[in-house]
């Protein structure tokens, strides 16, 4: 893993810190600040005793936790440019990079809360072997008292997709589904 990504902001994007997402790899970066941009470099490495080629497919690397300032209202688009920079080589052409727009919504968040619309929640699919539906609201529970249905904005992922699906019910509170091991 020779050429970096580099990721490229207006001020008031800052890269917080990175985290690796695989035990194979190691994260360094490094923030250069300008007079209209941040830009961050990003050296992904290989750890010591990880093994070429033993992860299989597309491997999920990296998180970075971004801050965002200089708000001048509730909502702000802001963008975040990418590309992988070669060394010694001509920088990327813009058809070579990518472009993250992020909507950021300023609340203080105090807690994000599901809520079972079904006054019995045990799981019986386990013992009968029949896919249960449960019907969950997600809300947001901010600083001031407010409460906000934020179950759309919600996504539901499990390292075994046998055992938790979402199903998306049309006008509906989202739907998680409890299926036993090995059926579909």
């Amino acid at each position: 893993m020779t050429a970096p990504p580099r990721v490229k902001a207006k001020k008031g994007v800052n890269l917080q810190q990175t985290r690796s997402l695989s035990a194979q790899c190691k994260v360094d970066w490094e923030v250069q600040s300008g007079a209209k941009h941040s830009i961050s470099t990003i050296q992904v490495s290989r750890n010591r005793g990880a093994k070429p080629g033993e992860a299989q497919g597309s491997l999920e690397l990296m998180q970075l936790d971004f801050e965002m300032e200089n708000f001048t209202s509730l909502s702000v688009t802001r963008r975040i440019n990418w590309n992988v920079d070669y060394r010694g080589q001509s920088p990327a052409p813009d058809s070579d990079k990518v472009v993250t727009e992020l909507t950021v919504v300023q609340k203080d968040i105090q807690a994000i809360i599901p809520i079972a619309m079904d006054t019995e929640i045990i799981n019986t699919a386990v013992l009968t072997g029949r896919t249960v539906a449960i019907p969950v609201k997600m809300v947001s529970i901010e600083m001031n008292g407010g409460v906000t249905d934020v179950s759309a904005f919600v996504q539901c992922k499990s390292t075994n997709e046998d055992i938790v699906k979402r199903a998306l019910a049309h006008m509906a509170p989202s739907r998680f589904l409890l299926v036993p091991a090995g059926s579909c």
